[in-house]
């Protein structure tokens, strides 16, 4: 016999849930495969920058395949507007493919979202760290503003106190 619980109950009903949605966009996904096939092609070539960022991504949150797939579906925009605006068949998807330009403006724009998704956390430790150093300074001088206003044999007090409270 099973245990039964509300929180058991919820996970079920959750991973039947994630189920339920992926064949759906499967099924949806067919048809517009079939109308959209250039599209797609283009938009698999060009977004390979992202797939590396999500499979070399080990954290649940994928930070990496949404920062690199940001600026990656930013550059590709163009080049899928460019291929719609022709017939978005695959007679116009030839020559967008073969524009050796579109590649490295692509892949060039991917590895600046690589490198923004390195720089920022560095570029935000930097600025916490000043940022807490200023404040370090600012509790040292008011320290010394109380200490001279107050006297030095009071914190000698006040030490001996909290040493005696911790035994």
């Amino acid at each position: 016999m099973t245990n039964w619980s509300p929180r058991a109950a919820t996970r079920q009903r959750a991973r039947r849930r994630s189920y339920r949605i992926p064949k759906l966009a499967w099924v949806l996904m067919i048809p517009f495969g079939i109308f959209a096939m250039p599209s797609l092609i283009l938009l698999s070539i060009a977004m390979l920058p992202t797939f590396g960022a999500l499979v070399s991504d080990r954290r649940t949150e994928k930070y990496a395949a949404t920062c690199v797939g940001g600026f990656n579906l930013s550059a590709t925009l163009p080049y899928l507007f460019i291929l719609w605006s022709q017939g978005g068949g695959m007679t116009p998807l030839m020559p967008v493919l073969s524009d050796v330009w579109m590649y490295l403006v692509i892949y060039l724009v991917s590895a600046v979202g690589w490198g923004v998704y390195w720089a920022i956390p560095q570029i935000m430790t930097r600025v916490s760290n000043w940022h807490s150093m200023g404040e370090f300074q600012d509790l040292q001088k008011r320290k010394q503003e109380l200490l001279d206003e107050w006297g030095v044999d009071l914190a000698q007090e006040v030490e001996k106190i909290n040493s005696e409270t911790k035994k």
